[in-house]
């Protein structure tokens, strides 16, 4: 039985880069760190903690082995922060091992997900209908797909874990907490900074996880999707400016609550 913390960040470059904070200060403390990205990277992943390999040349060969969807910049968006790390991680604390546990074809498979989700949405803005249908074909062919990959993450950690280990993990985390209790580990999670509302995709998938949803309520959380990326994330320089903009405009009694340092910061955010 291993103690697994399970931390848990949403999809931004500045979770990340607080996740990375968190891990530097803290890694002194496990024995083990699960990333959650493929276990095909595992090798790549070895030489860039050790200072083998130069980061852009990491990132060059996960595209020429096809290890992460074309294009490749938005999967590197929010784990460059965690990536860029991991030397000093090493070297600070040399002891710690470092495994993966995602794998490749979770990877293709959310790709072709938000392709879908993408065309979708195109048609919506083209005709001003929303196919519930075929929305609720996607949805159901994703929750179908992450059961199958939660059980194989399990398996993966369950192998290695040992010791107090962290285990870097989304919003889903909480499923994978789940997961590895069952396997018979003592398993927490903790949240990563920051105050976080859902968009309105994250908002319809969580709903439809729980029960199915009316096509009215599907329809209308579909509009406000659409309205979210028209209006937001096509014309920000960055997902993350995007996300607390529709926050600040959309939540009203968050507003108090958000970093005002943080969004300074996200000027400088690339990609």
């Amino acid at each position: 039985m291993a103690e697994i913390e399970v931390l848990l960040s949403p999809n931004l470059k500045i979770f990340a880069v607080k996740s990375a904070a968190y891990l530097m200060e803290r890694s002194g403390l496990y024995k083990t760190l699960f990333l959650n990205i493929p276990k095909e990277m595992e090798g790549l992943v070895s030489d860039l903690a050790e200072d083998e390999l130069p980061y852009e040349s990491f990132i060059y060969e996960v595209g020429v082995q096809r290890l992460i969807p074309e294009p490749l910049a938005s999967w590197e968006y929010a784990n460059e922060p965690l990536l860029k790390m991991l030397p000093d991680l090493r070297s600070s604390f040399p002891k710690l091992k470092i495994y993966c546990y995602s794998i490749k074809e979770h990877e293709f498979f959310l790709n072709d997900i938000a392709t879908r989700i993408a065309y979708l949405i195109l048609r919506t803005a083209i005709t001003g209908k929303v196919e519930v249908g075929e929305w609720v074909g996607v949805l159901e062919d994703s929750f179908k797909f992450e059961h199958d990959v939660l059980v194989k993450k399990k398996k993966l950690i369950s192998e290695k874990a040992y010791g107090k280990c962290i285990c870097l993990s989304g919003l889903s985390g909480r499923r994978l907490k789940d997961a590895l209790s069952e396997d018979g580990h003592l398993v927490t999670t903790k949240y990563i900074g920051g105050v976080y509302h859902f968009v309105p995709l994250e908002i319809l998938e969580r709903s439809w996880r729980r029960e199915s949803l009316s096509g009215e309520e599907t329809e209308r959380l579909v509009r406000c999707h659409l309205e979210y990326i028209r209006e937001y994330v096509y014309i920000s320089t960055n997902l993350d400016k995007a996300y607390y903009q529709w926050l600040y405009d959309k939540v009203p009694w968050l507003r108090n609550r958000i970093d005002r340092e943080a969004i300074r910061f996200l000027n400088f955010l690339t990609h």
